[in-house]
C-alpha cells in the first residue's frame, strides 16, 4: 500500500507539536502549584532542609518532563527543562536550584544520548536564571513582561548555542527542526510562567506588609496599655496626693483663720468699749474676710474632690431635686418677693449628692442676683433640643455681657465686684466640673440688667413617657 511522505511527516510535526503543547501545560500547573506551596508555607527560609526539599521536588518535575520528551533524532530529544530550571534559578534561588539542576542532570545521564549536550543546556539554563536574579537591580516583583520574554529568550538563544557540540553531520538538521518551535513557543512559556511568578510574589508582599502591620498594631497597642497603667498609675498617685493636699490645707488654713477670728471676736466683746468706731469697723473687717476665706477654701476643697471622686449613677428625680435645693439656698431669705416656678422635669442618670449640689449653686446664684429687685422671677424647665433633653434655670437679675460670658466658668472669675454682690468666684466652675463629670456641658446667656439663664444637659438622660411630652426648642 503506498503511503505519503508528506502526510506521515505532518502527521509527526502535529504529534510533536502536541506533546509540547502538553509538557508546556504540565510544567506551568505543576511549577505554578509547586511555588505557591512554597511560598505559603516560607520554606525557601525554613533552613537547609527545606530549600534541599524544594530542589528535590522541582528536579522530580523535570524527570517527569523528560520521561516524555520530542524526540527528534536517535538519541536526540527535546523537552521544557530549560524553562524549569530558568525560572528555578531566577525566583527560587541557589540551594533548590542547583538541586534541582544535579537530579535533573543526573538523569539525563542515564538516558544516554546526547548526554553531554543535554547535561550543559542543564546547568545553563539554571546558572542564567540565578545570574538574572542576582544581578538585576530591583526586586523580583518588579519583572514586566518584556523582561521576562527576554530573558526566555537569551536562556534558549544559549541552548541553541550549545547545540552547536553536536556531531557536525546532524547539529544544523537538528537546529533546523527545533529553532523555530522552541524560539516561538518557550520564551512565551517562560514570560507566562514568571508572571504567575511576580504575581505570587506581589501578593506575599501584600500578605507580608499585612503581618508586618499587623504585628506593628499589636506591639504599639501593648505598649499603648502599659503607658495607660503607668499613668493611670501616675494619676492615682497624683490623686492621693491632692486628696492628701485638700485635707492638709482643710485643717492647716483653717486654724490659723478660726484663730484670727476667734481674737478679733475677743478684741470686740472685751476691749471693745476701747475701740474707736475705726477700730470696731476694722475688727468687722477683719472676720468679715476670714468668713469669706473659710467659704473660698471649703469651694476650693469642694472643687478639688470633683477632679477625682467618682460619680455614682443613679435614677435621681430632677423635679424634687431642684425643689429641695430651691428650699435649702432660700431659708435665710424672704421668699414672698420670689416668684419661683417648677415645672416637671424629667428625671436623669447621675450622682444624687453632685446633681443637689449643683441645683444648689444655680439657684443660689439665681436668688443672689435677683436681690435687688422688688419682686423677682425665677423659672426652672426643661425642653428637648435633638436627642438631649435641656435644663435651664432663669432668672430677671442683674444678668451679664455676653462678651464676657467665657469667663463665667472659671475659678475666681466675678464679672460683678464683691461690693456688689458677695461669693467667692468658684460656684459655677463646680457647676461645670459637675455637669462634666456626668458627661454634659453647661452655658448661660443673659443682658446686663435683664437677667440670665443657665442651661445644662447631662450625658445620660433617662427617657420616659414624660419626657416625650416636652417641649421641643425650635431654632
Amino acid at each position: 500500500m503506498w503511503k505519503n511522505p508528506w502526510a506521515e511527516q505532518v502527521t509527526t510535526m502535529a504529534d510533536s507539536v502536541f506533546f509540547g503543547l502538553v509538557h508546556n501545560a504540565v510544567l506551568l500547573l505543576a511549577l505554578a502549584l509547586i511555588y505557591d506551596v512554597m511560598i505559603s508555607r516560607d520554606a525557601i527560609r525554613a533552613g537547609w532542609p527545606g530549600r534541599l526539599g524544594s530542589g528535590v521536588l522541582i528536579g522530580l518535575l523535570g524527570v517527569v518532563l523528560m520521561l516524555n520528551p520530542w524526540h527528534c533524532l536517535p538519541g536526540i530529544f527535546f523537552d521544557s527543562r530549560s524553562v524549569l530550571l530558568a525560572i528555578s534559578g531566577l525566583f527560587f534561588g541557589v540551594v533548590p536550584t542547583l538541586v534541582a539542576m544535579a537530579v535533573t542532570a543526573a538523569w539525563r545521564f542515564i538516558q544516554g544520548g546526547a548526554a553531554g549536550t543535554g547535561t550543559a543546556v542543564i546547568f545553563a539554563s539554571g546558572l542564567i536564571g540565578l545570574a538574572w536574579g542576582r544581578f538585576r537591580c530591583r526586586p523580583l516583583w518588579d519583572l514586566s513582561p518584556r523582561e521576562l520574554y527576554l530573558f526566555g529568550w537569551v536562556v534558549h538563544g544559549v541552548m541553541l548555542l550549545l547545540l552547536l557540540t553536536l556531531p557536525g553531520e546532524v547539529v544544523w538538521q537538528v537546529l533546523g527542526r527545533v529553532a523555530l518551535p522552541v524560539l516561538a513557543i518557550n520564551p512565551l512559556l517562560t514570560m507566562l510562567l514568571g508572571l504567575l511568578m511576580v504575581n505570587r510574589l506581589k501578593r506575599q508582599q501584600i500578605d507580608s506588609e499585612l503581618l508586618r502591620s499587623a504585628e506593628e498594631i499589636r506591639r504599639l497597642n501593648i505598649s499603648l496599655e502599659e503607658r495607660v497603667r503607668e499613668r493611670t498609675t501616675e494619676l492615682e498617685a497624683a490623686n492621693r496626693e491632692l486628696e492628701s493636699f485638700a485635707y492638709s490645707v482643710s485643717h492647716d488654713l483653717r486654724a490659723p483663720l478660726r484663730a484670727i477670728d476667734g481674737f478679733t471676736r475677743i478684741l470686740s466683746e472685751v476691749q471693745g468699749a476701747r475701740l474707736t468706731d475705726e477700730g470696731r469697723r476694722l475688727c468687722a473687717l477683719v472676720r468679715d474676710n476670714t468668713r469669706r476665706m473659710t467659704a473660698m477654701i471649703d469651694d476650693l476643697l469642694t472643687l478639688s474632690r470633683l477632679g477625682w471622686a467618682t460619680p455614682r449613677s443613679t435614677k435621681v428625680d430632677m423635679t424634687a431635686l431642684a425643689g429641695e435645693a430651691f428650699r435649702e439656698v432660700t431659708q435665710m431669705e424672704p421668699t414672698q418677693r420670689i416668684d419661683f416656678r417648677l415645672e416637671d422635669l424629667p428625671p436623669a442618670l447621675g450622682d444624687p449628692r453632685l446633681l443637689r449640689h449643683l441645683w444648689s449653686n444655680l439657684l443660689a446664684n439665681a436668688v443672689k442676683f435677683s436681690s435687688r429687685r422688688g419682686r423677682a422671677n425665677i423659672v426652672v424647665a426643661a425642653e428637648r433640643r435633638g436627642d438631649a433633653v435641656v435644663y435651664r434655670v432663669e432668672d430677671d437679675g442683674a444678668g451679664f455681657d455676653m462678651r464676657y460670658a467665657d469667663k463665667l466658668f472659671g475659678v475666681f472669675q466675678r464679672l460683678h465686684g464683691a461690693e456688689e454682690f458677695e461669693g467667692t468666684g468658684v460656684g459655677l466652675a463646680i457647676c461645670r466640673r459637675i455637669v462634666e463629670r456626668h458627661g454634659g456641658r453647661i452655658w448661660a446667656e443673659g443682658r446686663p440688667g435683664q437677667g440670665a439663664t443657665f442651661f445644662f444637659t447631662l450625658g445620660s438622660e433617662v427617657a420616659t413617657n414624660g419626657s416625650d411630652s416636652l417641649p421641643t426648642a425650635i431654632a
